[in-house]
């Protein structure tokens, strides 16, 4: 439904919501062999019962989101400490100063 209107949140919920599953749990068997109502199907859909066919293509924009989300979050400088590398050049007899 959030692929069919564009609703950008329903979309990231929908991420969310499968990603946790498939993250505890792991791939059902029932998705794969098309016993329950969720199926996978060829070409990387995701569908419920004979209703929906959703391309799980489309929630890569809320893992796009989530990885920009981060990066921004780690480059982003705050009150912590700062880790960095010092180089040191030795002195005329071979010590450092």
């Amino acid at each position: 439904v959030g692929h069919a209107i564009g609703d950008a949140e329903m979309l990231r919920s929908a991420y969310w919501c499968v990603r946790e599953s498939l993250c505890t749990a792991g791939v059902p068997d029932d998705w794969l062999d098309g016993s329950g109502p969720v199926r996978v199907l060829k070409g990387g859909y995701l569908a419920h019962r004979s209703i929906c066919k959703t391309p799980l293509k489309v929630l890569s924009k809320a893992l796009l989101e989530d990885a920009s989300l981060k990066q921004r979050k780690w480059l982003t400088s705050t009150d912590c400490y700062t880790l960095c590398q010092v180089h040191r050049k030795r002195s005329e007899d071979g010590g450092y100063p």
